[in-house]
């Protein structure tokens, strides 16, 4: 049985895992790396064949009394209010179908990388890019902060846009350059390019000293 390190701050969260998928895997679990670890060495798994990481952790102590009501209730309100963005989508006949036909057509005409540039797109979303789609990259495209969408009305959010879009322009110019480099023939050949290219050197060493 394959072994997974989960390590995640919410024990209800390492609890499901353990629930749902023990039967696949091998689960040693804890809220930081080392606890996993020694879980998973505990149930005889010398070494992990899998990390399974959460990716937000509490920094530091915090004054809340409950902090998983708390978290949860904000959650419920998240999800409403995502609940009624998509609604508003749909309405506006806008899905990612669009984009993912656009991007196999891209494909079928050119060796091009394709790269999603969203703001809308959720995380079932970006799985299905890398899957289905076979995207080089999902970028998000900048939002302004929090504070300042909250305060500025719908007429005002494109300047805000615009100054997030400037302020990040040259990190976003960097991954798109990144994922152009990467494409090319050369790199993606790299290996095998280096393989023949021995290859031929040990030919040609061995023709020398049998001479």
């Amino acid at each position: 049985m394959k072994a997974i390190c989960f390590v995640d701050d919410q024990e209800d969260e390492r609890n499901r895992a353990e629930k749902f998928l023990g039967e696949r895997f091998t689960f040693g679990t804890g809220s930081t790396l080392d606890e996993a670890l020694k879980d998973l060495e505990s149930k005889g798994a010398s070494k992990p064949d899998l990390f399974l990481m959460d990716m937000y952790f509490p920094e530091g102590a915090t004054d809340a009394q409950n902090p998983l009501k708390e978290l949860n209730e904000a959650r419920c309100q998240l999800l409403k209010a995502e609940t009624r963005f998509y609604e508003v989508l749909a309405r506006l006949r806008q899905t990612a179908e669009g984009g993912f036909r656009e991007a196999r057509k891209a494909r079928e005409r050119f060796s091009a990388p394709v790269v999603f540039f969203t703001r809308k797109g959720t995380i079932d979303n970006a799985i299905r890019a890398y899957d289905s789609e076979k995207a080089a990259a999902v970028l998000k495209k900048p939002d302004p902060s929090p504070n300042e969408a909250a305060k500025a009305s719908a007429e005002e959010l494109a300047g805000l846009y615009d100054k997030a879009f400037e302020d990040n322009a040259s990190s976003i110019a960097a991954s798109l350059e990144d994922e152009i480099h990467k494409s090319k023939w050369y790199v993606r050949h790299r290996k095998l390019i280096g393989s023949f290219l021995m290859g031929v050197a040990s030919s040609a060493l061995v023709a020398w000293l049998g001479k």
